[in-house]
């Protein structure tokens, strides 16, 4: 069975399952750690926890369970964790709130190394990393990060420094800044509002917009953004309306590219990009349906 075809859907057998619940309400953001033996995440009871992601033992019962106990548990925060980001092998990770902070933490101690605010502390509702540090000896150092705020606009982190070293005019009538990716190549931010535009910005000079485009009069607020690799720039766009896409944006756009079609109107809110051994590239998705979707681009 290909996992390409969107209209296929898979039931595996599992006879081991490892599961938790770190959080008191909505878990707001999930990732493995580079080992890919530990998980990072982040909830709107205001704290982050590190969960080991390792499999129980086979069993040759039909169906085990095993509940997970947060190996930590960090708390600093005072709103909900929009996102999460790490830094080098994992030592230190960022996150960001509705708070409106940006902090960097050492997990091993579970303390906050740096807390930096957004301008006017204004709620964070997404963010990536720009930049990061080369230096091993150093990993603060060099590593920038943007933040997406509740008013549209833009905020540089730089961490060495520990605070805001560059602020793109706020788009007020465009919604919040909900989503962001970085395009290294090509020197791109690309940003998705809340009401459904995205734009994209050469992070050489964020005050210019190189394009910008939206689907339709009023549309769906943007979920989740994500580059394809290679030198073409096309976005995959994930939306509230369950409609996601690929767009187009150099040489050709902006415009769409492909529709990815399976889902059922649900919202997406979290799209991923993964080169396969061969060179391929996966898209992933997962959305209030409950389901992940895979498509080969």
């Amino acid at each position: 069975m290909d996992l390409s075809d969107p209209a296929q859907k898979i039931t595996p057998t599992i006879s081991e399952r490892a599961i938790s619940r770190p959080h008191l309400s909505t878990a707001t953001h999930l990732q493995f750690f580079p080992s890919s033996r530990v998980l990072l995440s982040s909830g709107a009871d205001f704290s982050l926890t590190v969960l080991p992601a390792d499999l129980p033992e086979p069993s040759s019962n039909v169906t085990t369970s095993t509940r997970l106990t947060p190996a930590r548990t960090l708390r600093a925060h005072t709103r909900p964790i929009t996102s999460t980001a790490m830094i080098g092998p994992g030592r230190n990770v960022l996150s960001v709130s509705l708070d409106g902070s940006l902090k960097l933490w050492d997990i091993p101690s579970t303390t906050v190394l740096a807390s930096i605010p957004s301008q006017f502390t204004q709620p964070i509702l997404s963010a990536t990393l720009a930049s990061v540090s080369t230096n091993p000896q150093s990993l603060i150092e060099g590593t920038t990060v943007y933040c997406g705020l509740e008013d549209g606009s833009i905020q540089l982190f730089d961490l060495r420094a520990q605070n805001g070293v560059v602020q793109t005019p706020a788009v007020r009538h465009h919604g919040g800044a909900a989503a962001l990716a970085h395009h290294t190549f090509h020197h791109f931010l690309a940003v998705g509002s809340s009401k459904g535009l995205v734009s994209i910005f050469d992070t050489r000079s964020m005050g210019t917009t190189v394009t910008s485009f939206s689907r339709g009069e009023g549309g769906a607020g943007i979920e989740d953004l994500a580059f394809l690799g290679g030198n073409e720039a096309k976005l995959v766009v994930a939306t509230s309306d369950g409609l996601p896409y690929v767009a187009d944006v150099l040489p050709d756009g902006p415009g769409v590219a492909s529709e990815l079609v399976g889902s059922d109107c649900d919202p997406v809110r979290s799209v991923r990009v993964r080169e396969t051994v061969t060179g391929a590239q996966d898209i992933w998705s997962a959305g209030d349906d409950a389901v992940v979707r895979r498509w080969r681009f």
